[in-house]
């Protein structure tokens, strides 16, 4: 939660400080589209308030829903994600959905908590990308991990204004919490691909316990 807030602290900034320049040029006759400024800023407040609604969900999280450990299959999770995930036209840019393994892709933990940050994770690069541009995620499972990939194919964003330092911490603090890791590779100038890994449920084993996860 500390980095969360960090994170928080730094992101906040970023929209505040783009409204304020905003104003400042405004009245000093460097912007004199009124209808622009106003369109701006109602965008930066939005995503400020997206960012202050993540906060709040987590900090409620473990009051509303205590953790539960069981299995979950990543394939119906990432499925389920991508028909709700807030993402403009996310129906019409995903490329594919893939799954590499068997037809049952389990870990072992709270099914809300990677729902969240399956949903962070995709909308965190398909912002770093163009708008419009594709994205498709890809499921790999062996005998130890199951890795979900999302790609956007398409150059990466130019505009200043990317939330994904808070989303991607809040889908590194729900990873953590079932010791996962989280990273992204990039090429230059390219938007590039976001992952998230997991350890894989070894057997099946029942709710309420943290089995079935193999060191």
């Amino acid at each position: 939660m500390g980095q969360l807030l960090i994170e928080a602290n730094d992101d906040l900034r970023a929209p505040l400080t783009e409204i304020g320049d905003l104003v400042d040029r405004y009245r000093q006759g460097a912007e004199s589209d009124g209808d622009l400024v106003i369109d701006r800023i109602a965008q930066e407040s939005v995503r400020m308030r997206r960012m202050l609604d993540e906060l709040l969900t987590l900090t409620r999280m473990d009051v509303l829903y205590p953790f539960e450990w069981q299995p979950v299959d990543m394939g119906v999770l990432a499925d389920l994600v991508l028909r709700d995930v807030h993402v403009p036209e996310a129906h019409n840019r995903l490329a594919a959905l893939t799954i590499e393994g068997s037809d049952a892709i389990e870990v072992v933990g709270d099914r809300i908590r990677l729902r969240l940050a399956l949903s962070n994770l995709i909308a965190c690069a398909v912002a770093a990308a163009e708008p419009g541009a594709a994205f498709s995620v890809r499921i790999i499972a062996d005998d130890r991990v199951v890795r979900v990939e999302v790609t956007t194919n398409g150059p990466a964003t130019t505009a200043d204004r990317v939330d994904a330092g808070l989303g991607l911490a809040v889908v590194q603090s729900i990873v953590a919490e079932h010791a996962g890791a989280v990273w992204v590779d990039q090429e230059p100038g390219r938007s590039g691909t976001f992952t998230v890994e997991l350890p894989r449920a070894v057997t099946p084993c029942g709710a309420g316990t943290p089995g079935g996860i193999r060191p």
